[in-house]
């Protein structure tokens, strides 16, 4: 028995020996595995001969040299003095707003959105992103209109004009208009020309009536390539303003001598341009004195009148007499 329990006891104290070297041998490769991502190069390589003073250089390899001749010798350019630092991808976040224009419907609409612009390793994305509505609508139609105009005296031809109406909310406005001319042209000839006629008691106009010759025409350029003519009805239009002339006369009293009157009568010739009127004296009837001589006196009389309640005040009244 003291046999058997010797060599269990043997056996026990050999594993915990095999335990202990394998777990200080694990130790160590973890040890020099840590040495080597913070390993700061002090050897040089055999061919290579550096005083080991220590001045810290980071090469551009990424590894820390003791000195700048070290580093040489490994073939490594310096980067910067000072050990080598080490770069951490940290997640970032930012915060960001954007405001544009986008389409809300048949229409446009300012939206305005705020998110979380997040980063990490190289991989960046949106969250907590909210939107909503910012402002008045904004609608925009295209808007046409054709038609005739004159391009020159005499000639006829439609033109169509495009434009843009847009409109912020209630408020409205117009683009500029893109027009073109569209289709044939038309030439109008007129025959006949003008008269004075009488529109009404001393009032005349000019009456204008013209056959017109309708042509129309096609061009390539400046020549006409195609001409297709036709006779129109005679056309007759009052133009311009209606002139009135008017002879009238004016009477006033006037004073030929001391306490002596006699009415004078001048004709007036009235001229009327439409609702404009001028008067002037006419010449070849002048001024004349109309009816007899009136002699006027004038009379004082000289009265009590009541004046307040209880009081009495003389006025004194002036009469004239004709005779």
């Amino acid at each position: 028995m003291k046999n058997i329990i010797l060599s269990v006891l043997i056996l026990s104290v050999i594993l915990v020996l095999t335990n202990a070297t394998t777990t200080k041998k694990v130790e160590n490769k973890a040890s020099t595995k840590k040495n080597v991502v913070n390993k700061v190069v002090t050897k040089c390589p055999p061919s290579c001969r550096c005083d080991p003073t220590k001045n810290l250089v980071c090469g551009v390899s990424g590894r820390t040299h003791v000195n700048a001749c070290i580093a040489g010798c490994f073939k490594d350019k310096v980067k910067h003095h000072g050990p080598c630092k080490v770069k951490c991808d940290r997640a970032t976040k930012t915060k960001k707003t954007s405001l544009k224009w986008e389409q809300y419907g048949k229409c446009t609409r300012k939206r305005s959105c705020k998110w979380v612009h997040y980063c990490k390793q190289g991989v960046c994305t949106e969250k907590d992103k909210r939107c909503q509505w910012v402002g008045d609508v904004k609608c925009s139609k295209l808007e046409s209109q054709c038609f005739w105009e004159n391009r020159s005296k005499d000639r006829l031809q439609e033109k169509c004009c495009v434009w843009t109406r847009s409109c912020l909310g209630k408020n409205c406005s117009n683009s500029a208009k893109k027009c073109e001319w569209n289709g044939n042209v038309i030439i109008t000839t007129p025959v006949n020309g003008c008269k004075w006629k009488i529109t009404g008691q001393n009032s005349r106009r000019r009456y204008c009536c013209q056959s017109t010759e309708k042509c129309h025409h096609k061009f390539e350029g400046v020549k006409s390539v195609s001409k297709k003519c036709e006779k129109g009805k005679e056309i007759c239009r009052y133009v311009g303003p209606t002139y009135k002339k008017l002879v009238t006369t004016k009477c006033n009293f006037e004073t030929i001598g001391p306490n002596q009157k006699r009415e004078k009568c001048c004709a007036i010739e009235r001229s009327c341009v439409d609702d404009v009127c001028t008067e002037k004296p006419y010449v070849k009837v002048g001024c004349q004195f109309k009816g007899v001589v009136i002699h006027t006196t004038t009379t004082k009389e000289c009265k009590d009148e009541k004046y307040g309640q209880n009081g009495l005040r003389k006025k004194m009244l002036y009469f004239q007499k004709r005779m």
